[in-house]
Formats: C-alpha cells, structure tokens, sequence
C-alpha cells in the first residue's frame, strides 16, 4: 500500500511537470507563429556581393516641338542657336512663325547584367561624402526606338561589356574601362531607379505594417536622373508582409530639373524586401512626367514603367578579381565621349558637356550645356569624298567664313596652320563679333587630307564651327581643342 501511494504521487508529480511543459511549449509555438509587431527594413547588401540584374523598360508619349511654319525646322535650328534670325527672301531677316508639332515616341528596353558592389557609400556632398562604386557586366541589351512609326534600335558594343559607376556629389558617372563611351551607350546605362541605389529606399530600422517614411530629396533627385530637385512630397510605406516578403510602396510627386528643363513627374514604386536574406529583390517604378523644352531636347508629355528584379549571386564568371583589376575609379574617364560621324567618315573625342542637336550624315550641331545653361553651339559639315580635291589656303578659308558671316567681325584673334603626322592640314580661325548686343566669339576649323590611291587623288574635307560667348570662354574651356587633337579619319 505505502508503494501504491508512492507510485500514485510520483504519477501525479510526474503529471503537474508534464503539463507545465506542454502549456510552455504551446505558449511558445503560439508566440513563434503569430505576427512580429515590427519588421527590419535594412539591407544586409555588403561590398563585393554580386547580384544578376533583369532591368525592362517601357517609354510612351508625345515630344512636343516648336517649328518654323516657313521651314519645319524645330525653332532652335531655324535661328542657327547665335542668336540671329532666319533669312526670307532676298536673304533679309525675317520674323519666325512659330506653331507646335507633337511627334507620338515609344522606347522599349530589356538589360540583363551582373552587378557588384565595390563599395557601400552614401548621398552626402563635401568632406562627410562616400562615394558608391559599382561594376557591371552587361549579358544581354536590347533597346528599341519608334519616333513617329520609323523604327531604330540600339545596343551597347558587345564587344567590350565592362562599365564602371560611381555615384558621388550628387551625380551618377558611367564608364567603360577599355574605351570611351558614345551618347547613345551613356543613355542606355542611365536610366530612372538604378539598381545600385535601391538600397537607399529603406528606412534602415524596424517598421510597423502601414507607417510610412518621407524620401529625401537627394534620393529622389538621383534615381528620377534630375539634376535639381526644386520641392516633392514623396512617402514610402510598408503595406503588407506576404511570407517572407515585404511590400513597401512609394507614391507622391517631385518638381525639379533635367540638363535645365523643368520636370513634374508622379510617381508610385513597388518595392519587394525579402526580410530573411535582407535584399531588394524586386522594384517597379510607374511614372507619369511633364517636362519643358530645352537647350538639347523638346518638350516632353511621357508615362514610363522600368522594372528591375535582382536576383543575387553566389560567384559570378564575369566579375572576377582580374576583370575587376581593369577598372579605375577617376572622373576624368566619365568625361569624355567618343562621337562617331553618322557615315562612318571621322570620330572624335569630346567633353560629355556637349549634346547632338543634329546628328546626320555630312552634318552634326551639337550644344554645350552645364547645370543647365548653355555656353556654347558646336556645327560640323563634312563634305563628300571628292576626286577633284581643291585645298583652300588659309587666307581663302577666312575668306569663305566672311561671305557666309552674318555678323560684324571685331578682333581676329587666331589665324593658324597645323599638319598631322597622316598629312591632315588643319586651319584655325578665331574672332570675336556682336550679335544683338552680345559679344561672341567664333572659333572655325578647316580639316582637310588629300589621299592618293591607285595613283588617283581624293581627298577628304570638314569644317568644324564654335560659337561661345565672350563671357562665357571661361567655362567654354579648351573643348575645341581637345575635338580637334582627337580628330581621326576612318578607313
């Protein structure tokens, strides 16, 4: 009997412990399963990760120009950019007729590249700034254009698919190690959301499902490609957790500018976080932007989406150490574009300050602009291949400048001959003249190599034309020069 009620006590010992148990175990389960109050918003991203980037774009809307009744022309070209009016009849002046033509424009994109991070930095501007360097690798690039129903497509040399980025005071720069890059491959790298700023989308701290947090307007500024951010009322919020995936959305409006246009865009962006691996792998921006015409680019009435989906890597075959080893970070290499002649005629080098207005065969304008303002108009005419080549002298050239000069010449300031070591003659002529008041400086060029094949003579002919305000020759640099050091003539 005294061991029956041992027994019987031990059971009910034995049997309280258990249950105790059980209801702890239960508790903790229930508090494991049920919803955290708050989740980390923080990207776990580290130097030297690697991620496979899918960047779609989609681009549809009207540009909206300002022509010549008389010509067509777009208003910038039918004033010639120096201030003068376009001729009439019997070659006097006449008043431009302005009306607005809307050209209906789409642009579809589809990039695939790798993307490492070289270094985490962050959007400050001074002595306190960290730059973010990145390294891409592009594995596929297809860009189409349609103006007006005419169809072009685009596409970055495949033969050298290496970029660098660097993101510091307030600017993204884009280069290409082994070469310089051309306008158009600079445009297919930048486009609106980069995948290297994403990260700064995050709150970086815990966040309850439906707060919501501003963005600044150096982030804005940045990923939207505006120069300068005027006002923006821009929140992002974190909507909903859908298992392992947290929903952040973004929405408002900003007011800025883009190389000194005006821009109104409305925004909303779809951020997908994973919150165990702490990376975005997901984001869609939808936008719908009003911008007014420029120094290089019309007025524009446009709705984009671009979608990135980042899916990272654990090693990546392309971004190895001795790839990355080609890469240098200096400014100086994002600078400078490579500017081909549409015939495949020249090439040259020249500041990436300067634009194409005009970029067709046997003739190109291109505009220099800086924050916005412009400080000088660049024409280049290239004439055909002839097999009865006439060199002008120097004296002739200047000559030739003045009968087709509609402004009064001041001071004559450069008056030069240069020879190539290929044999090409190149002549400068530098003067200033008036034009409604301003002081302007002119700066023209006359290139010209003869060639002897098969013993027949050609030869090849382009004249290169500056304009710049006296005030301005400061900013205005050397920019002529460096274009004509690096004038080649192509096979």
């Amino acid at each position: 009997m005294f061991c029956m009620r041992i027994f019987e006590k031990c059971i009910i010992k034995y049997a309280c412990v258990g249950f105790c148990f059980l209801f702890l175990l239960d508790f903790q389960l229930i508090a494991v399963c049920a919803e955290p109050d708050s989740y980390l918003l923080r990207s776990k991203r580290k130097a030297g990760t690697v991620d496979e980037v899918n960047r779609t774009l989609d681009v549809r809307g009207m540009l909206i120009y300002e022509v010549d009744a008389v010509t067509g022309q777009s208003v910038a070209s039918a004033a010639g950019g120096d201030g003068i009016p376009p001729l009439g009849p019997g070659g006097v002046p006449r008043k431009l007729q302005k009306q607005t033509r809307k050209i209906p424009i789409s642009v579809t994109g589809n990039q695939t590249y790798e993307e490492m991070l070289v270094a985490s930095g962050n959007l400050l501007q001074g002595e306190s700034a960290k730059p973010t360097l990145g390294a891409w690798y592009f594995l596929r690039d297809d860009a189409k254009f349609v103006v007006e129903a005419a169809e072009q497509t685009q596409k970055l040399d495949e033969r050298a698919r290496l970029f660098g980025v660097n993101i510091h005071d307030a600017e993204i720069r884009y280069f290409r190690p082994e070469s310089l890059l051309t306008r158009e491959e600079r445009d297919l790298l930048d486009q609106q959301g980069i995948s290297l700023l994403l990260d700064f989308l995050l709150p970086n701290r815990e966040v309850k499902i439906g707060e919501s947090w501003a963005q600044s307007a150096d982030v804005m500024g940045l990923l939207l490609q505006l120069d300068m951010v005027f006002q923006l009322e821009v929140k992002t919020t974190l909507k909903e957790v859908k298992g392992k995936i947290a929903v952040l959305e973004t929405e408002g409006w900003i007011e800025g500018s883009s190389d000194g246009t005006a821009s109104k865009m409305n925004l909303k962006c779809v951020t997908y976080f994973h919150l165990v691996s702490g990376r975005i792998v997901w984001n869609g921006i939808t936008l719908k932007e009003k911008r007014s015409a420029g120094h290089v680019a019309p007025e524009m009435d446009v709705s984009a989406r671009v979608q990135y989906t980042i899916k990272p890597l654990k090693k990546s075959e392309n971004l190895t150490e001795e790839v990355l080893s080609k890469i240098v970070f200096d400014d100086a290499l994002s600078e400078k574009l490579m500017f081909l002649e549409p015939g495949g005629l020249w090439r040259c080098e020249m500041d990436a300050r300067w634009y194409p207005t005009i970029f067709h065969e046997r003739q190109a304008t291109f505009r220099m602009v800086e924050k916005g303002d412009l400080i000088a108009q660049c024409t280049v005419l290239t004439s055909p291949k002839t097999l009865s080549p006439v060199q002008l002298t120097l004296d002739g050239f200047f000559e030739e400048i003045k009968k087709t000069f509609r402004g009064e010449i001041k001071e004559v300031r450069d008056s030069s001959k240069l020879e190539t070591e290929d044999g090409t003659i190149i002549y400068r002529v530098e003067f200033t003249g008036e034009v409604d008041g301003l002081s302007i400086s002119w700066i023209y060029y006359y290139i010209y190599k003869l060639e002897i094949a098969e013993k027949k003579e050609s030869a090849r002919q382009v004249t290169v034309a500056f304009t710049v305000e006296e005030n301005l020759l400061g900013t205005f640099g050397t920019s002529d020069q460096q274009m004509i050091q690096t004038f080649q003539w192509e096979p």
